[in-house]
């Protein structure tokens, strides 16, 4: 087991601000192993960069419509991280976008480790916007959840047994960086904890992927992922009681 939490912190050459203000945000974490992976901008991938890099129809298949750049990009830049994680056989990762905030004690993030220390394939979210059907306590503060969908890909803990599956599964990108009811069809086990430990700092910075659409265009999908959203959408709402929502001012 590592002393430190390994932590990779993705984030763009041209947005340095960022990664001034988290190192600022990260330097009172005296448990976190910081290393700064230079994101991929899908802005600067030639045409043949991304046609070897990401499979596109693949991807329209599952969501019906064409990703931007930028959510290209930001796939890209989490796989990265994967990607270093098999290469130096790292047991987990702390992956943190360059946007985050951190809203309660983050020390709890050392208890976890237990949790994600494991080897089932298992991503275990610090973020909000999950749906779960299950609690299980921890100490009297928190408790892990089982997750069955969840959004965003800006904070979460992953493990080498998760890499390795979706590297494995997914040979060419094809899908959102938050695609995670893909992976979990696949076989990673998706957790978070209750109540959730970081959020996206809107308030402060604006997305860079630029996205105009969210979710799929269920009527241009083949029909295999057209079902799977349709049941991924039902679970959603049988558990909207169970959704852990974003704090907003």
């Amino acid at each position: 087991m590592y002393k430190m939490i390994p932590t990779f912190v993705v984030n763009l050459e041209r947005t340095p601000e960022r990664k001034v203000y988290m190192n600022r945000l990260l330097s009172q974490f005296n448990f976190l192993d910081v290393s700064f992976i230079k994101a991929i901008d899908g802005k600067c991938l030639s045409e043949e960069e991304l046609t070897n890099r990401f499979d596109r129809k693949l991807a329209y298949q599952r969501y019906g419509r064409n990703l931007n750049v930028g959510e290209i990009g930001c796939t890209l830049s989490h796989y990265q991280c994967y990607q270093k994680i098999l290469r130096e056989k790292l047991s987990y990762v702390l992956i943190l976008e360059d946007d985050v905030t951190i809203m309660k004690e983050l020390s709890i993030a050392k208890e976890l480790i237990a949790h994600i220390n494991t080897n089932v394939p298992t991503i275990l979210f610090l973020s909000a916007d999950y749906w779960y059907y299950q609690l299980k306590k921890i100490n009297e503060k928190y408790s892990i959840a089982s997750v069955f969908d969840a959004v965003g890909s800006y904070a979460y803990l992953i493990n080498y047994a998760a890499v390795k599956l979706i590297l494995k599964k997914n040979k060419v990108a094809a899908n959102v960086a938050d695609s995670w009811a893909l992976y979990k069809r696949q076989g990673v086990h998706l957790k978070a904890i209750y109540p959730y430990l970081v959020d996206a700092n809107i308030e402060s910075f604006n997305s860079t992927i630029n996205q105009s659409c969210w979710g799929g265009k269920k009527d241009n999908m083949s029909l295999a992922n057209c079902i799977d959203a349709y049941w991924l959408a039902i679970g959603k709402k049988l558990l909207r009681k169970k959704f852990v929502s974003k704090i907003r001012k």
